[in-house]
């Protein structure tokens, strides 16, 4: 098997040096050899990096044989999976000051000092989307712009990038935007 990328989903602003992407097939080459296990297989894995060909690995796949068991399985992978669904619990405004404060950001101390205000669910549902959308400007932002899927009828809401489900909005957050 080869692992490797194309060119139109890199990120050149937000990842120039390819870090996170390789990070990232690291990650898929992992999750192939655990699958792998669970099917009574073993992968070897050749990492030959080439940046200008967009190639990363190289995975062989083989028998049982003398394989060095993985401390994963197919259903901590599962677990681990990135979740396009709702929080099932939101935390309470007190838990948020508790966390806040934790952090050192309370309301107590001098005007200077960090504080943290807690701002109503409606008005950061009705502002949030706007305000960012005024603030992130430049080539980064048009990188995660090209990442966003905030319709169902994003011809890749259901493959990639960052649903408005995933960023936990709700559609009147990103209305008019």
């Amino acid at each position: 098997l080869a692992v490797g990328w194309h060119a139109d989903r890199e990120l050149p602003v937000a990842d120039p040096t390819r870090r996170d992407l390789l990070l990232s097939l690291g990650a898929v080459v992992l999750s192939l050899r655990v699958v792998a296990q669970e099917l009574g297989l073993s992968v070897s894995v050749r990492w030959q990096v080439d940046v200008d060909d967009r190639e990363a690995a190289v995975l062989t796949l083989h028998g049982a044989g003398d394989r060095i068991p993985l401390p994963w399985s197919v259903a901590e992978l599962h677990g681990r999976a990135t979740a396009r669904a709702p929080y099932v619990q939101q935390p309470t405004t007190a838990e948020v000051a508790t966390l806040a404060g934790d952090a050192g950001l309370g309301h107590e101390g001098p005007a200077s000092a960090r504080s943290l205000a807690v701002v109503p669910d409606e008005l950061v549902d009705r502002w949030l989307a706007p305000a960012s959308a005024r603030s992130l400007t430049g080539p980064a932002a048009e990188e995660l712009a090209s990442w966003l899927r905030l319709t169902p009828t994003h011809p890749r809401h259901d493959l990639d990038g960052l649903s408005a489900q995933a960023l936990g909005l709700s559609a009147e957050a990103f209305h008019g935007v």
